[in-house]
Order: C-alpha cells, then sequence, then structure tokens
C-alpha cells in the first residue's frame, strides 16, 4: 500500500468560517473511499465513495489532545491512521483492496490553553481485482 500525505492551510479556511477540505486529482480509473465524519465518532454515513468525480474530496476534522507536547500530537494522528485502515478493512467489499491511502494534515497546529488542536482527513483508493 502506498501512503501520501499533503498540508492544508487552515487559517484560510478559519478566517473565512469554512470547514477545511482538500481537493485531490483522481484519474478516472480510480476509487476512492473519503472519511467523511471524524473518527472515533457514533456519528452516521461515514464514508463517502468517489468513482466519477474529477477530484476526491478529503475533509478535515479537528483533534485535541492534552499537553503541550507536538509528540502527542503525532501519535494521536498515527492512531487515527491505524484506526481508518482497521474501519476501512472492515466495511469494505471482501474483494476490494487498499493501493493508497492519502492522509492530509491541517497546518499550524495551535496551542490552545488545554492543549494543542490539529486537523486531520484520510482517504483511501481501493482496487478490486477482475475475476
Amino acid at each position: 500500500m502506498r501512503i501520501t500525505t499533503n498540508h492544508l492551510d487552515i487559517l484560510a479556511y478559519e478566517t473565512q468560517h469554512a470547514k477545511p477540505a482538500m481537493l485531490l486529482e483522481r484519474r478516472s480509473t480510480e476509487v476512492w473511499v473519503v472519511r467523511e465524519t471524524p473518527l472515533e465518532t457514533d456519528l452516521a454515513a461515514p464514508w463517502s465513495l468517489t468513482n466519477t468525480e474529477e477530484h476526491v474530496r478529503i475533509p478535515l476534522f479537528p483533534y485535541l489532545v492534552d499537553g503541550h507536547e507536538p509528540a502527542t500530537a503525532i501519535a494521536l494522528g498515527g492512531k487515527l491512521a491505524l484506526r481508518f485502515i482497521w474501519e476501512l478493512q472492515h466495511a469494505l467489499d471482501p474483494g476490494a483492496v487498499v493501493v493508497r491511502t492519502h492522509l492530509c494534515v491541517g497546518h499550524p497546529v495551535q496551542d490552545l490553553n488545554m492543549g494543542l488542536r490539529f486537523w486531520f482527513g484520510l482517504a483511501a483508493q481501493l482496487h478490486r481485482p477482475e475475476t
């Protein structure tokens, strides 16, 4: 599985009171699954499938970690990525294979009084072998 990342300037969205999202170019043969709700929530319909549009829209969600150490935010980012992959494997058509995971990280990480807030979005490209 290939892993790709990019960074998105969150401040540009916050000044416009807009929800941050990244657009990833999609080739015509690619099928993508996008996490549409924050991880570790009970919100309904967390997944969307993109297989016809020119771009994949990856929404970013804020996460707050206790403390002010960047390593804590990095550890939570790793945990979220692993959780995403685990959920995806359990939600997929059994014949589908994840060939690429894309992580979108918002910057800057904000140091709030209660801890660090960072933004994170996830999507996966799928491949279904012909049978």
